[in-house]
């Protein structure tokens, strides 16, 4: 029928993949041969196959931006995490020094009496 084997063995994700993106372990029998006879080279692209890419590359872009989102909702966090940790930390350094420091004032009003 024309089609490259080779070719065929390249692109097994694309014939694996489900319209949204994910990637299933089966496809119909007819589907399959529907998808190696477009792999032809003798075809060429038409304004439903241009389509058909534009409408994977935005699926394929809104679930990028998804999961960029999601990084970055989870960094802030994290972010935040980290300066109420430091806070926390130099709240404890500070009443450290201070607590030392009044120890040592009051031992050396003791001394002085």
């Amino acid at each position: 029928v024309g089609v490259d084997a080779a070719g065929l063995v390249d692109c097994v994700d694309v014939i694996f993949e489900t319209d949204t993106g994910e990637t299933c372990d089966k496809v119909s029998f007819g589907k399959f041969l529907e998808q190696v006879l477009d792999l032809r080279g003798s075809c060429s692209a038409k304004v439903k196959d241009i389509m058909d890419l534009r409408k994977y590359f935005r699926t394929m872009n809104y679930q990028i931006l998804s999961v960029v989102e999601h990084t970055n909702a989870r960094l802030a966090g994290i972010e935040e995490q980290l300066v109420l940790s430091r806070l926390a930390s130099t709240s404890v350094a500070t009443a450290s020094v201070a607590t030392s420091f009044s120890g040592s004032l009051y031992q050396s009003q003791g001394n002085a009496q």
